[in-house]
């Protein structure tokens, strides 16, 4: 309603149902009679559904509707149900897990009635997608996040499983019984709930437990930069059907996209690392003086500190890359992420280590951030797959 009495007057903007309950328009149920409704006193061109007896009818009509009057997409607004779902892109459904960007019938059992719903392919090649989250669950989580006053981390990582997050040794029971242990979750000791990954019947799941619920055992400790990070183990812990987020190839997208921004995320923070350490050289060079004279004079030492702005410079066009390339939801993100990794994993270390010898002794006092920025570095390199695992990753 607010969209309507905002851009009622615009006549070159052209809605489509992203899900549609296969019923007729005259229907209680039906999405397309709630949209007639609400737009009826507005300019906007509304893409009518067409309902058909056979709901595959629908759909490829529907799908030759929309594409012969829209040639770019510009904005999706999407509702999150309380079941955690995304219109009915639910697990192991034909929308989910169709190639083609279209329409396509989609029978939902949870639902107990056929749907005809937007592909995940059409939906991810959208250029803006809105979230509305219903859900007084839901909601509240998500304010509380937004406000600072709730904290959620994912344990995602195990022992022995280096950096396979896809096939976790925790695992979920048919009872939702959870047993098994997470390693180097982030934050784990501030936070009220944790995102579990665990696997069900030869699926990834991803479980939202309480950290202070019975069964949940969490040590923690510093780590060389100082964050705080925990192992945590889990007998015999239950939860409801409500926890469980997301499960298969859904849990598995989601996952993998999760840890691809945090990887791009730490990056760039790598990337600024390295400015900083070539920025701060640079001017302690200059006003220490030795055999009376700076020794930012000392050609050897500009060689080294070029070599530190060569690097920051380069990282940056990796990142610079990286970030569109993710913004634009391409199929090589995830190979421009493991590069811009791999790169500042084994230059952002040398360029802190060469900012440390330049600053000499001082270089490694608690008082100046040069020696910080070295563990830094450390521990941005061992997050998310150090740079070996990423070069691998992306050759």
């Amino acid at each position: 309603e607010l969209f309507a009495e905002k851009y009622k007057n615009y006549s070159n903007i052209y809605l489509w149902t992203v899900d549609e309950r296969h019923v007729d328009i005259n229907d209680e149920y039906s999405n397309q009679r709630m949209i007639n409704s609400i737009f009826s006193k507005s300019n906007l061109n509304i893409i009518e559904y067409s309902y058909e007896e056979d709901p595959s009818h629908s759909a490829k009509n529907y799908t030759t509707t929309v594409f012969s009057k829209v040639d770019k997409f510009n904005a999706a607004i999407l509702g999150v149900g309380e079941d955690g779902h995304i219109a009915s892109l639910f697990p192991d459904t034909s929308a989910l897990n169709a190639d083609e960007k279209g329409f396509v019938q989609n029978e939902v059992n949870i639902l107990t009635r056929w749907r005809v719903t937007s592909t995940f392919e059409l939906l991810k090649n959208i250029e803006n997608v809105y979230l509305l989250v219903t859900g007084d669950n839901k909601k509240d989580i998500i304010e509380k996040i937004c406000l600072g006053e709730k904290h959620i981390s994912l344990a995602y990582a195990e022992i022995d499983k280096s950096y396979d997050y896809s096939s976790p040794n925790t695992a979920i029971d048919s009872n939702n019984v959870i047993n098994g242990a997470k390693t180097l979750v982030l934050n784990a000791a501030n936070a009220d709930n944790l995102i579990v990954t665990c696997t069900k019947e030869n699926k990834l799941h991803l479980v939202l437990i309480d950290s202070n619920i019975d069964g949940v055992s969490i040590n923690s400790y510093a780590t060389v930069d100082g964050q705080s990070c925990s192992e945590i183990s889990f007998e015999n812990v239950k939860v409801d059907d409500s926890n469980i987020l997301s499960t298969g190839e859904e849990a598995e997208s989601l996952i993998k996209e999760t840890i691809n921004l945090a990887t791009l995320c730490i990056s760039a923070e790598a990337v600024g690392l390295m400015e900083s350490c070539y920025l701060k050289t640079l001017e302690y060079t200059k006003g220490r003086e030795q055999f009376g004279q700076p020794i930012s004079n000392f050609q050897v030492l500009q060689h080294r500190m070029v070599d530190m702005f060569i690097e920051s410079e380069l990282a940056k066009s990796l990142l610079i890359r990286a970030m569109l390339e993710v913004n634009d939801g391409s199929d090589e993100m995830y190979k421009h992420v493991s590069a811009l990794k791999s790169y500042v994993g084994k230059s952002g270390k040398l360029s802190a280590k060469e900012a440390v010898q330049l600053h000499g002794g001082m270089g490694v006092s608690e008082e100046m951030m040069i020696g910080h920025y070295l563990k830094k570095m450390i521990s941005i390199d061992a997050l998310f797959g150090n740079a070996d695992y990423h070069l691998k990753t992306f050759s």
